[in-house]
């Protein structure tokens, strides 16, 4: 099972070819990544990892491929294991993305060259 999350600056692909669009695109990939790895449950790591092997970085797609990846996301309170990520928490990216969505935003703006 996967989780996928679609985080595209550009839904409509119109800016597809242009350099600074493909440049923020692998940013915002990258951070999106980065800023939910502390709240991805992590008792071996493959769930953690997962995002960094199976996300195309630049495609707009954070993929989290796991067995358990669903089921991980989706459990609603499950207790997890935080010795190694003290904030795991079941759906990370919604938790993450308040806290951090003017960043990515202010991020991609910046490459864009529009701050």
């Amino acid at each position: 099972m996967a989780i996928k999350v679609r985080i595209n600056i550009n839904p409509n692909g119109l800016l597809a070819n242009n350099n600074r669009f493909t440049a923020a695109q692998k940013w915002l990939d990258n951070e999106v990544i980065k800023d939910c790895n502390p709240y991805v449950p992590f008792r071996t790591g493959d769930l953690a990892t997962s995002a960094i092997r199976h996300t195309v970085i630049g495609s707009g797609m954070i993929v989290y491929k796991t067995p358990y990846a669903k089921a991980v996301y989706n459990s609603n309170g499950w207790h997890f294991y935080v010795d190694i990520h003290e904030l795991a928490t079941d759906h990370w990216l919604d938790v993450v993305k308040p806290l951090q969505l003017e960043k990515w935003q202010n991020g991609v703006m910046k490459i864009l060259g529009d701050r």
